[in-house]
């Protein structure tokens, strides 16, 4: 009797196992990934601008080659290593406009330096000056007056991506090593006044 009694306990709890449960037991948990960074709005201001400011010139076309996915400079293209190089309004280099999140340099790498949320140089970042939604120079402040600009082609026709020392606000390149404009030439000093004549000296005693 004390038999039949345990092996009625035993199916009994069996059946209250489900193949549900222990799929939910023995499925590896989840493969969490990063989150792509999403470009800001591309808008057209005398020369590409990335800001939410809908003040700020007109939208980009999306057949336009810089934006067109199939374009080598486009920035939806996700298999280029090209793209146009993106610059705050201090100058500095905040890297390639593009959708191809291996390369290092594209602002939609979020590993890399220009597109992770943590870089200082990212417009990814909402904490840096350039991903902000408070900063001037921000491509997220919708409010923005000077968000980065795009720039295609570098100085000089060169397309090397190692002389990044130039202003998109700017006319004229940057360069270290421009020299400096020569000084006027000085004033002729005016002529020093005589000096008085010295008074006699006391006779002897």
């Amino acid at each position: 009797m004390r038999i039949r009694v345990a092996s009625v306990f035993t199916v009994a709890m069996l059946a209250a196992i489900s193949p549900v449960s222990l799929a939910a037991q023995t499925s590896p948990r989840p493969i969490t990934t990063v989150k792509l960074p999403t470009l800001p709005p591309m808008r057209d201001a005398n020369g590409l601008v990335l800001t939410t400011n809908p003040h700020v010139g007109t939208p980009v076309s999306p057949y336009d080659s810089r934006v067109s996915p199939y374009s080598p400079d486009g920035a939806r293209n996700r298999y280029t290593n090209g793209g146009g190089s993106v610059y705050g309004a201090d100058g500095a280099y905040l890297g390639r406009l593009n959708a191809n999140k291996y390369d290092p340099e594209s602002v939609s790498n979020p590993y890399g330096q220009y597109g992770s949320p943590y870089s200082s140089t990212s417009i990814n970042n909402r904490y840096s000056p350039y991903g902000s939604a408070y900063s001037p120079t921000s491509a997220r402040n919708p409010y923005a007056t000077e968000a980065p600009r795009v720039i295609y082609g570098e100085p000089n026709g060169s397309t090397s991506t190692s002389t990044r020392n130039y202003s998109p606000y700017g006319s004229k390149p940057l360069s270290p090593y421009t020299p400096l404009a020569p000084l006027p030439p000085l004033a002729p000093l005016p002529p020093l006044a005589p000096l008085p004549p010295l008074p006699p000296l006391p006779p002897l005693v």
